[in-house]
């Protein structure tokens, strides 16, 4: 199944129409949109994750997390560094859903033991 920068989050459910005048009125204010940035309709986020920002690891390093985590616990895939580059305030999630991910991790460990 592939993947797209709406789908990482489960953000944006298409039954959802309409924000709340509060809401709008903050990306207004923080982002910069206008009223006609808001009248027009945006696909945002059905594109497939491809990170613009390759990793910066050498392999050394990626195959010493390897060594210690074992292979299944270490990702350096586009979609699980996306997934882990932003956070779930709503300014993080509209820049997620038009693939604007400046910062994302080199990689993606996740130990199963203290050890």
């Amino acid at each position: 199944m592939t993947k797209t920068y709406r789908s990482i989050f489960k953000w944006g459910d298409k039954r959802e129409e309409k924000l709340e005048k509060g809401v709008v009125e903050l990306v207004k204010e923080k982002l910069g949109y206008s009223d006609i940035d808001f009248q027009q309709r945006y696909l945002y986020g059905d594109e497939v994750i491809k990170l613009k920002k390759a990793s910066n690891l050498p392999e050394e390093i990626i195959e010493e997390f390897v060594e210690i985590c074992g292979a299944e616990n270490v990702e350096k895939s586009d979609e699980e560094r996306a997934s882990h580059a932003m956070g779930y305030f709503f300014s993080e999630l509209l820049f997620l859903r038009k693939g604007e991910i400046k910062t994302p991790p080199d990689l993606v460990v996740y130990p199963r033991t203290e050890k």
